[in-house]
């Protein structure tokens, strides 16, 4: 070898930071306990992880499409330390050059839930979360290009909140919710009444104290052989039979709205013979529509005429003719939902009770209620546009809003099935307690009209309602 390639050579490893001054065997030990420091380091840190307050938990230099982001989240901890149920707060930065970078971020692990953020500032989102129950988990994170389109990227981490600092599910939660504290649990922490069923899900919606309690539930089956666990929407037995028995033949009840309204009764009518075998289905009908503007479009002229029988309207438009901005979907929900209670005046028909549904598609890849006004969430901004009309709603008590995003959202459309199940047997409890109240004033609906208080109002001509009739301030 030549001299100065022989000199270059020594030159180098002398410089190496493993084999300075050594050895050839102790040259090849320093190199073994290095690779063995990175082995360990890799093994301890999830522990060491665990043990910080506030973590980055991911940083992707790398951009996708454009796209450099990182998300933090700060746990709530327990007296010892460790993760508690929560709330645990999430923070997300997107970079400078994509500012509209679709994603969304969950847990799973044996419990299903979504996380929903709010952008604070152009790029900056935040929120927050609160485990419903003990068990492992991982926070996920789903990104797609700034444009939509392509591959998504996921990214995990995992943390575990222990037995010792559990906490009631329902704790500090109101007493007169419609409905008990459920959440999508893995099938595996769930005890089934009928030991015979064979449940295949990996998810189950399950009330919280009967899954931490250990208590049976029952399935019940919905369309396309879905399940829906009966105990997680029946808060009382008693008051749940009592009430939507007496369901009479003449208030009938109308699923308005598109493929979504259809799945969702298809899976009401799935569930009747198990829960209220003896209400026919003559009772409940379906409106299709796919738009709120002209919503009767479809509809010939006896159609027009039997929707002023109705009596619970539900309504659910999830896949619309044409996309509409914000404001445009806010203006016509508000005006189709006064158009209701016009050809539903309480004072000479019947007060028809009206439930708006919130929006089951996923929010990644809409393109409906697009050009926000309102702060942008990762939650699906129609759903945005119906909380915030509701908020400052003032419309009467009987116009509610049924908000099933906690069915709906942690899935991100994978069982949709299930969901509508779940959401399908929120109805009967809905519905029993619109005819209880009914009940309680005094109210009632027969074959020769309305009874209210021992006086009967005749029913009115079935005259098709006027959509396009304008209505005043």
């Amino acid at each position: 070898m030549p001299l100065f390639q022989r000199k270059k050579r020594e030159s180098a490893l002398a410089n190496s930071p493993f084999l300075h001054n050594t050895t050839a065997s102790t040259r090849r030990n320093k190199i073994n306990n290095f690779f063995t420091k990175i082995v360990l380091g890799l093994l301890l840190f999830p522990v060491i992880f665990s043990s910080l307050k506030y973590v980055q938990l991911f940083d992707s230099n790398t951009p996708l499409k454009g796209v450099g982001y990182d998300i933090k989240i700060d746990f709530a901890k327990a007296k010892d330390n460790s993760n508690s149920l929560g709330p645990h707060h999430v923070s997300v930065s997107i970079g400078t050059r994509c500012k509209n970078a679709p994603f969304w971020v969950r847990v799973v692990g044996d419990a299903l839930l979504y996380v929903t953020l709010t952008e604070e500032e152009p790029g900056r989102w935040a929120g927050s979360f609160t485990l419903p129950m003990e068990g492992k988990y991982q926070l996920e994170s789903n990104w797609l290009p700034c444009d939509g389109e392509g591959k998504s990227e996921s990214k995990y981490q995992e943390f575990e909140v222990t037995e010792s600092n559990k906490s009631s599910p329902t704790e500090g939660n109101d007493k007169d919710n419609l409905f008990p504290i459920s959440a999508w649990v893995t099938s595996e922490k769930v005890k089934i009444a009928d030991s015979e069923t064979k449940i295949e899900n990996k998810y189950l919606w399950a009330n919280l104290d009967k899954v931490t309690q250990g208590k049976d539930m029952t399935p019940l089956t919905g369309a396309n052989n879905s399940i829906v666990l009966k105990e997680s929407v029946v808060k009382d037995e008693s008051t749940f039979y009592s009430s939507f028995q007496h369901v009479s033949n003449y208030e009938l009840v109308c699923w308005f709205g598109s493929k979504s309204a259809e799945s969702i009764r298809a899976a009401f009518l799935a569930l009747r013979p198990q829960t209220f075998g003896h209400q026919r289905p003559f009772k409940f009908h379906y409106y299709p529509s796919t738009n709120f503007a002209t919503p009767d479009s479809a509809w010939d002229h006896d159609k027009k005429g039997t929707f002023r029988k109705c009596k619970h309207i539900l309504i659910s438009i999830d896949e619309p003719n044409e996309p509409l901005s914000q404001l445009e979907y806010k203006k016509q929900v508000t005006t189709f939902i006064s158009h209701l209670l016009k050809a539903f005046d309480k004072e000479n028909t019947f007060p028809a009770y009206v439930w708006m549904f919130t929006v089951n598609e996923p929010p990644i890849g809409t393109k409906n209620c697009h050009s926000p006004y309102l702060k942008k969430t990762t939650d699906h901004p129609c759903n945005d546009v119906l909380k915030d009309i509701f908020k400052a709603s003032s419309f009467p008590p009987r116009v509610q809003l049924l908000d099933n995003t906690d069915i709906s959202l942690p899935g991100k459309d994978q069982w949709i099935d299930d969901t509508f199940a779940a959401i399908a047997l929120r109805i009967f409890v809905t519905v029993g307690k619109g005819v209880k109240m009914w009940r309680d004033a005094g109210i009632s609906g027969g074959i020769k009209g309305v009874t209210t208080n021992g006086v009967l109002k005749p029913n009115f001509d079935l005259v098709p309602y006027d959509f396009s009739t304008l209505l005043s301030n």
